[in-house]
């Protein structure tokens, strides 16, 4: 049997047009859609109510090869780090097929690592991670986009635990 998934290798990894280079691990990352319980006493089953809040894309973080030449890809992270660089980051994935999705976000680099190995013999390597700062879009392989949510604007909404109780509307 075989599966339609696509692999980890191909995949790119850019930061503000620096490309990141041979990453060797990049954990899954979720979204998430921060919001509060609140608690009132007029609630009719006696269950909390939620405040919707506002959408996390993320803090995607991922190991790669340290290259520590003048213009290579640590040093180029390390200034835009220490520059608080915002830019678009940009994960592109490939299938077996040769066809790519992608996802993009604007992001700012938020931690890097010293880099660091095993045994001398090993390769050295680094961590870097990110925080998002807006909306992710993702592109399918077969080339549409797609955003990660509906409005480009924060909302908060309240959304009842209890049942809505009828409500009287005039006619003319």
């Amino acid at each position: 049997m075989t599966t339609a998934a696509s692999k980890g290798f191909g995949t790119t990894f850019v930061f503000d047009g620096v490309t990141i280079g041979e990453v060797l691990g990049f954990a899954e990352v979720s979204a998430e859609l921060d919001g509060q319980e609140i608690l009132t006493c007029d609630s009719e089953d006696e269950t909390a109510d939620f405040l919707e809040g506002s959408f996390s894309e993320g803090s995607p973080s991922f190991q790669f090869i340290y290259d520590g030449a003048q213009n290579a890809n640590y040093h180029a992270l390390h200034n835009k780090w220490r520059d608080k660089k915002r830019g678009s980051l940009v994960v592109t994935y490939k299938n077996r097929s040769g066809t790519v999705s992608s996802i993009t976000v604007e992001a700012m680099i938020l931690t890097l690592s010293w880099p660091g190995f095993g045994t001398p013999k090993d390769a050295k390597m680094a961590t870097v991670g990110f925080r998002t700062l807006g909306k992710k879009t993702f592109t399918h392989e077969g080339g549409g986009h797609e955003s990660s949510s509906a409005s480009a604007t924060p909302s908060a909404s309240v959304s009842s635990s209890g049942s809505a109780s009828p409500s009287s509307s005039a006619s003319a």
